[in-house]
């Protein structure tokens, strides 16, 4: 048994709403030729570039903090 716990039985719920279907057929996606009409390597261009570009920056970072960290090395010998 439940401490404290108020649970509904099967009885108590409320009834499921049913939704009736869409007279669109699915409006929530495009139709299927106008998928095929949009150009996707334009896009994994601009996500590939845009990767290299983190890549890059993350790579400049780590370069200036193991300059920074050598010289704090060299500093103390």
């Amino acid at each position: 048994m439940s401490k404290g716990r108020n649970r509904k039985r099967k009885d108590d719920a409320e009834p499921a709403i049913e939704r009736e279907p869409e007279a669109s057929g699915g409006a929530l996606l495009p139709p299927p030729a106008a998928v095929a009409q949009t150009p996707l390597q334009p896009m994994l261009v601009q996500v590939v570039q845009a990767v290299r570009f983190a890549a890059g920056a993350i790579v400049d970072l780590a370069d200036a903090v193991a300059e920074a960290i050598r010289k704090r090395v060299a500093g103390r010998a």
